[in-house]
């Protein structure tokens, strides 16, 4: 079996006859014998390879980093990434442990640092 490999048969097909005398050993099997590829097909790179192979060729931008004091997060989604009610986020802020930035409409805008604030609280003030 130099070039060639056994491989099952898909389901509802019939069996062929092996081509290499030596690899038959069992005429009722349910392989069947696939020849390997060759020529130009066998010649292609994997797809992980070559793009080992080409990553010191492309060229990376640096990512600017995140801010954490931006506030990006509304307080259902931050009540959320908090697995918290949101009227307790309320509450924190009317007794003033965390102050949430206000958009132009005076909705509530909650940053990185603060959720970080609700999770020093969360861990500090369990019962």
């Amino acid at each position: 079996m130099s070039d060639q490999t056994r491989r099952p048969a898909p389901s509802g097909t019939e069996t062929q006859p092996p081509l290499d005398v030596e690899a038959a050993e069992d005429p009722d099997d349910d392989l069947v014998v696939v020849a390997q590829p060759t020529g130009a097909i066998a010649d292609l790179e994997p797809p992980a390879r070559r793009a080992r192979r080409l990553a010191p060729a492309i060229s990376r931008t640096p990512i600017s980093p995140i801010n954490a004091d931006r506030p990006v997060f509304t307080l259902s989604v931050a009540a959320d990434l908090l697995g918290m009610h949101p009227r307790t986020l309320r509450i924190y802020e009317e007794e003033g442990l965390v102050v949430p930035a206000r958009t132009a409409t005076k909705r509530r805008r909650y940053s990185q640092n603060d959720i970080k604030r609700f999770q020093f609280i969360q861990h500090n003030f369990k019962g």
